[in-house]
């Protein structure tokens, strides 16, 4: 599993993806549990690191209704917004005033987050140039879910095309985005 942190959201990845027949749909319907190891998963229970099976989807939709779901990959990725960014956002600059309670901007729905298109690598790869034009290699293959040569492999597709170019030094240097 990955924690990624961004400026406007958390994800956390699990690598692999959904398992067995599990689709995004049948997990927001709740209290589904298939275990992938469930010689790991008893173990866990026995030792109290689980409270109850099938109870994490309805818990998380109940503590935090905006979240968004999709599988890119075979890599599940469910996606917290982060409030101190929306009020930021709001506002441009965060402060005492603005961390009470406002009412949100409308968010979209769980089922209108699954119906769009999931990003393709390259375009994940471009959208994380443009908020990071020094973002590495390597952070970029966290980001994709990919190995290094599997992101490299894209990026140099992507010089290829004339779409993208490295300036400076591999450590110092920054990508720019011709097209």
């Amino acid at each position: 599993m990955q924690i990624a942190v961004f400026k406007n959201r958390v994800e956390i990845r699990s690598p692999g993806g959904l398992y067995g027949d599990m689709t995004i749909e049948k997990m927001l319907h709740g209290n589904v549990s298939k275990r992938r190891n469930p010689l790991i998963a008893n173990l866990l229970r026995r030792i109290q690191m689980v409270e109850a099976w099938g109870r994490g989807m309805p818990l998380i939709l109940k503590n935090a209704p905006n979240v968004t779901f999709r599988e890119i990959s075979h890599i599940f990725i469910a996606s917290f917004d982060r409030p101190s960014f929306l009020e930021e956002e709001e506002t441009g600059f965060a402060t005492e005033e603005n961390t009470k309670e406002k009412p949100k901007k409308r968010q979209r729905t769980i089922k209108e987050t699954i119906k769009e298109k999931p990003k393709t690598t390259k375009e994940t790869i471009l959208d994380a140039i443009i908020e990071k034009p020094s973002i590495s290699v390597k952070d970029l293959a966290v980001l994709c879910g990919l190995s290094t040569p599997g992101v490299q492999f894209h990026i140099n597709n992507l010089k290829k095309s004339g779409i993208i170019r490295h300036m400076g030094s591999t450590k110092t240097g920054h990508w720019e985005i011709l097209k």
